[in-house]
């Protein structure tokens, strides 16, 4: 907008519109600081926290179910603590889950500072998904293979598959909600991505 002087003068010519926009341009190219560092401790305590849960999953379900050989009784349940064993020894195979826990969060969550999302909300959603996808994916593959090779029929992959993708998925879901968690506490999206410049999610 033209702004004159008394005399009639031109003295300024601004368009504020214009103005806006490269503040929100300014605002847009800047870095969220720590993405990098909170996905790798992600991936790290993702494997940890897994671990942790699965032990707790199969301290409860060994009191909480009749002992004995965990694949005597086929079913559901029997997949369910196979699940929990799997995941108790998760970090066992770290060499390999860390580096790919790493990649999964960097795709997902850690993709969000960048489309400028800041709700805490968000990240702790697509943790949960994140989690109970890969986890209870992964139990409800290896669960029926494991306990085929020892007594198990054929007609009992059915139900330890669910069983395995039901107490992964659990385990996984709470994994991840910790780990989302954690992500938002180092980067902290709020304070770096500005509200203007927010995407609603």
């Amino acid at each position: 907008m033209t702004e004159f002087a008394p005399n009639g003068a031109v003295i300024a010519s601004t368009d504020r519109a214009e103005t806006d926009f490269a503040r929100r341009n300014r605002e847009r190219e800047t870095k969220v600081r720590r993405v990098g560092l909170a996905c790798f401790l992600c991936a790290i305590s993702a494997s940890v926290l897994v671990s942790a849960f699965g032990i707790l999953a199969a301290i409860i379900l060994t009191n909480g179910f009749r002992g004995g050989d965990i694949t005597s009784d086929a079913g559901f349940a029997a997949g369910a603590m196979l699940g929990a064993f799997m995941a108790a020894g998760n970090w066992v195979m770290f060499y390999v889950t860390i580096p790919l826990s790493w990649i999964a969060i960097g795709l997902s969550i850690g993709r969000f500072p960048e489309k400028r999302i800041r709700e805490t909300g968000a990240y702790l959603r697509r943790g949960v998904i994140l989690g109970a996808a890969t986890v209870g994916i992964v139990c409800s593959l290896l669960v029926p293979l494991v306990a085929l090779s020892g007594s198990s029929s054929l007609n009992s992959a059915l139900p330890l598959a669910l069983g395995g993708l039901f107490m992964g998925s659990l385990i996984g879901a709470a994994a991840g909600y910790c780990c989302a968690g954690l992500f938002t506490l180092i980067v902290r999206p709020k304070s770096q991505i500005p509200a203007i410049d927010a995407l609603v999610f």
